[in-house]
């Protein structure tokens, strides 16, 4: 589950960080690039949500 909590989050990250920056510079209008920012920014909330499930765990565990 590690492995995938990084990964979700680090892609999410990514595409939100490209993403934002498209809008931003002006190279992509926010009609266009605005649902791929929703798409990237529900990756990143599984990332939080995988992270949050293994913190449970742990303390659980302890």
């Amino acid at each position: 589950m590690g492995k995938a909590q990084y990964w979700a989050h680090q892609l999410g990250t990514l595409g939100l960080v490209v993403g934002l920056y498209s809008m931003y510079s002006g190279m992509m209008p926010g009609e266009t690039i605005g649902p791929v920012l929703g798409v990237f920014s529900l990756i990143t909330f599984i990332g939080l949500v995988l992270m949050k499930v293994m913190l449970i765990k742990a303390t659980k565990a302890s």
